[in-house]
C-alpha cells in the first residue's frame, strides 16, 4: 500500500513482489474497502489490478465486505467484479477469475452476530462452481437471520418501505 498515493496498491512494488517470490503465487487477496484504514481503491487503481492479475494468471479473491462502510464523501466504492466487467480488454474481461465477497456482518445498521453474505464466482469453470456449491450446501441449519439480511442487502425494500428503510439506514450512519 501507497501511503503518499491515498493508501492505492502500487503496481510496480506489487510487480517487484511477484518477481521476487520464492513460490509461485495463485491468487491475489484484495480487501477494497480495507479495515482498519477505511481506504478506498480508485477505479483506475482496481483496473491496473486487474490487468497485473490477468497477465500473471492469478484469480482474484476479493474482500468487499467494507462496501458500506465508506465515510468520506470524495471517495467511492466500485466493485472490482464491476470493474472486471467493464474492462476495455475482452480477454481480460472473459478470462480473469473473480471470486468476491459481501456479508451482511459488517455493515452499518448493527448487523454485527447477523451472519449472512454471499459469494459471487466470476470466469470459473463450471465444475469449480459446482464444488463450491455443493460445499455450500452441505452446511447444516443456515440461520433465518441471516438469510432475511442477505436477501434486504442483495433486494432492498421498494415502494413506501423503502422510505422507511432508507430513513433508518440514514439514521445509523449518523450514530
Amino acid at each position: 500500500m501507497d501511503e503518499d498515493g491515498t493508501w492505492s496498491l502500487n503496481i510496480a512494488k506489487l510487480e517487484e513482489a511477484y518477481a521476487n517470490a520464492k513460490v509461485k503465487p495463485s491468487a491475489l487477496v484484495l480487501i477494497n474497502p480495507g479495515n482498519p484504514t477505511g481506504q478506498v481503491l480508485d477505479y483506475k487503481n482496481l483496473q491496473d489490478i486487474a490487468e497485473f492479475c490477468y497477465k500473471n494468471d492469478l484469480v482474484v479473491l476479493s474482500d468487499e465486505v467494507y462496501q458500506e462502510n465508506i465515510h468520506q464523501d470524495a471517495k467511492g466504492f466500485h466493485s472490482f467484479r464491476k470493474v472486471t466487467l467493464n474492462h476495455p480488454n475482452t480477454k481480460l474481461r472473459d478470462g480473469l477469475q473473480v471470486a468476491s465477497y459481501h456479508s451482511t456482518s459488517k455493515g452499518v445498521i448493527g448487523e454485527c452476530g447477523r451472519r449472512g453474505g454471499f459469494m459471487q464466482m466470476m470466469n470459473f469453470p463450471a465444475d469449480i462452481v459446482a464444488q463450491m456449491t455443493k460445499l455450500q450446501s452441505i452446511q447444516l441449519c443456515p440461520n433465518v437471520d441471516g438469510q432475511l439480511m442477505t436477501m434486504l442487502m442483495t433486494d432492498p425494500p421498494t415502494g413506501s418501505s423503502e422510505t422507511k428503510y432508507r430513513a433508518e439506514y440514514n439514521r445509523s450512519e449518523e450514530r
